[in-house]
This record gives C-alpha cells, structure tokens and sequence, in this order.
C-alpha cells in the first residue's frame, strides 16, 4: 500500500524545512509528498521548492486548512493519505506505526496515534480511545477533538468519498471531519507517541475562542440535520452528550481560575439544547469568583 503526504501550509516558512526533513527520515518511505501552499505572504514556497522531491500546489488567494487539505487529497495518487500540518513534526517510525495499522484493520476509517507537544507544552495528547482495536469513535468525537491531523493515516477514497473537508470551516475543520466520518467507519489507534505538536504562543487565547464558537457551530448544525434524518433516541443523546461536554468546558475554567473563560462558555449556553438549568447553576457559581483568592491561599496553608 502506498502512501501520499499532504501538508497545508500557510506561512510557515520558519518551520516547514524541518517538517519536510522529518519526513524525508521517515524508515516508511511514501510515494510523494504535497504541500499545498495556501497564499502564503512569507518564503514558504521557496523553502519547500528547495525539497526536489516535493510537489508542490498553491492556492491562488488564502482559504483556510480545509479547501488546502482537500486540494491535497485530491491531487494524491496514493491509497492512503497521511497528514502531517506544515510545523508538526514526524517521528521516524511514524508512517511504519500508524500506516502499518491502518492496513492490518481495513475497515476502518483511520488510524492514528499520540503526539507530543513542543515549544509552549511539552504535554502528551490525551488518549481518548483503547489502543489497537476497532472503535465506534462517533460519541468520543462528539464531545471533543479525538485525534491530532498530523498523526493520521487515512484510506483515499473513503475521504473523497465524504467529499473531504468542509471548506467552510476554518479552525476546526478536523472535529467536523471526524464527526462524519465516525458515523460511517470506525476508527483506530495507538498509545505510541509518533509525531511532536508545535505549540504556539500568538494569540492562544483568541485561537481557543473562535476553535470553541466555531466546534458549537458544528454541533448545531449536525444536530438540526439529526433530528430531520436520525430517530429520536439518537437525537436525545446527541443533547445530552452535549451539555455534559459544555458543562465539562465550564468546569475546566472554574478550576483554571478564568473567569473571562466562564464567562464565554456561559455565553454559548442559547447554542446547547435544553441547556438553562446549568447556565442557571454556573452563574451562581460565577458570582463567586472574587473569593477564588481567598480559597486558593486557605488551600495552600493547609497543604503546607
């Protein structure tokens, strides 16, 4: 089985060289790799043309990872796609791990593995699925995000056959993707660590907000279609499921002292179903943030 590269790229020019070397110390070698360029302003595309070995496409104005992704997808010759974001990093055994997966479970719709943060966190991606066997992965990826795009392995025409990614969505054009493809195969992994993901500090608060407005935009639009083609058992779930993961994110910033956080969650509470009563609960609790001081100094003299 052959394997095509994609890598969307958008200026990552100071980047970009080490992903491709990354790739070019792959033990699995593939049949090609493709970075598609989308508009960037910096040396990008002169960096990768340094890489004789690379095919490269570009966008003739910027339009977001997905319609880069899909350019991608469809210029690939492969059976396979691995998708590798054009400043993560591959580990050597990378491609032999997770491709070799892939191809020992070939109903599935992916395979992937852990990766490992470097720059800001050094924090592992969390393993949200078993490892090395088949799972309906539909209600994990309801709730969150459960694989990293540079650690997939995917089959070609079942991507193509879901007409790619949305190109609509901007920042999280991987849990919509994932969404769709969940429900129609299902997906595998392992716990091995095989990629390193680029943490960044620009505007992480401001990438985090719009990732969180645009998921529940995903989620509303995936409930409205549900509930016209899906029974009516399933559509409860799907509301449930999804206040439990929105009162997840409220107890996530509770405990991370963020009250602006809070309070943007709270303001997503008109997008989540049958939602009031927790809102309701929350915004007593959030009145009560001025003594978050107070308590975290009590706590710490009794841990001393």
């Amino acid at each position: 089985m052959n394997i095509s590269v994609v890598i969307p790229c958008h200026n990552n020019g100071a980047h970009v060289a080490e992903t491709l070397a990354s790739v070019r110390a792959q033990t699995r070698q593939p049949l090609e790799v493709i970075v598609v360029d989308d508009a960037s302003t910096d040396d990008s595309a002169a960096v990768v043309a340094g890489f004789e070995e690379v095919r490269l496409l570009g966008l003739p104005r910027n339009s977001g990872v997905s319609l880069a992704r899909n350019t991608g997808l469809f210029a690939a010759r492969g059976e396979m796609v691995a998708w590798l974001d054009a400043d993560d990093i591959w580990e050597p055994d990378h491609l032999a791990t997770v491709a070799a997966l892939l191809e020992k479970h070939p109903a599935v719709g992916v395979a992937f593995s852990l990766t490992r943060g470097f720059g800001m966190s050094q924090k592992v991606w969390e393993p949200l699925l078993p490892q090395l066997e088949p799972t309906d992965a539909f209600w994990p990826s309801w709730n969150q995000t459960v694989a990293q795009m540079s650690t997939c392995v995917m089959w070609r025409d079942r991507i193509a056959a879901l007409q790619g990614f949305d190109p609509t969505i901007r920042a999280v054009e991987d849990f919509e993707f994932f969404l769709r493809l969940a429900r129609e195969h299902p997906f595998v992994c392992t716990h091995a660590v095989t990629a390193r993901y680029r943490k960044h500090s620009a505007s992480e608060s401001r990438q985090v907000v719009l990732a969180r407005m645009q998921e529940y935009g995903v989620r509303k639009r995936f409930l409205t279609r549900s509930r016209k083609s899906e029974a009516p058992e399933f559509v409860t779930r799907l509301e449930a499921e999804w206040r439990r993961a929105w009162e997840i994110r409220l107890g996530d910033a509770w405990e991370r002292r963020d009250l602006p956080l809070l309070r943007f969650y709270l303001g997503l509470q008109l997008l989540v179903p049958d939602a009031e009563p927790i809102g309701k609960r929350w915004r007593r609790r959030a009145r009560l943030a001025p003594l978050w001081g107070p308590w975290d100094a009590i706590y710490r003299r009794k841990r001393g």
